[in-house]
C-alpha cells in the first residue's frame, strides 16, 4: 500500500495495513477526520484492492490512549 506511506502530506504514518484477499484493513490513529478518510481513499486507489475496512479512529492530538 504504496499510496499511504508517499502521501507526506497526509501524515499517515500511524496508520496499520494489513491486506487479505483484496481486502484491505487499516488501523490506528489520525488527528482529523479528513486523514481517516484519507487513507481509505489511497488505500482504495492500490490495484487488485476491491474492499477497505477502515478502522481508523480519530483522536485530537496529545489524547492519551484509554487502553494504557
Amino acid at each position: 500500500v504504496v499510496p499511504l506511506v508517499a502521501d507526506t502530506g497526509a501524515y499517515l504514518s500511524r496508520v496499520g495495513v494489513v491486506s487479505r484477499r483484496a481486502v484491505v484493513y487499516l488501523s490506528g490513529d489520525v488527528t482529523s477526520v479528513e486523514q481517516r478518510e484519507r487513507a481509505g481513499t489511497l488505500a482504495a486507489t492500490v490495484g487488485g484492492v476491491q474492499r477497505v475496512v477502515n478502522g481508523v479512529t480519530v483522536r485530537a492530538p496529545g489524547a492519551a490512549d484509554a487502553t494504557r
